[in-house]
């Protein structure tokens, strides 16, 4: 089992070979990108930055940018906050 504590664990995931939202390997052409985990939309401007960004394929990123944002609106409105900008304020 993975264990995460120290801040060298962390980057050593940041580098996986396989898209940690599906679960399939990276193959030469894919298209890939970062998340953050947590949802960086999840965190307030004055908040730490997520420790941990793991690769993915753009398209299994872009698939869940709806259902953070809608995350990061519940937390603000917790938070007694309006939306973080005005790309959150139409969800």
């Amino acid at each position: 089992m993975l264990t995460l504590r120290v801040h060298k664990d962390f980057q050593e995931v940041r580098h996986l070979p396989f898209c940690y939202l599906c679960g399939r390997d990276f193959v030469l052409g894919d298209k890939v990108d970062g998340d953050h985990v947590p949802p960086k939309a999840a965190f307030n401007a004055r908040d730490k930055e997520p420790p941990l960004k793991l690769k993915t394929h753009v398209a299994c990123n872009s698939a869940w940018k709806v259902d953070d944002r809608k995350i990061a609106q519940l937390i603000a409105l917790r938070r007694r906050e309006g939306p973080s900008s005005h790309r959150d304020q139409a969800l």
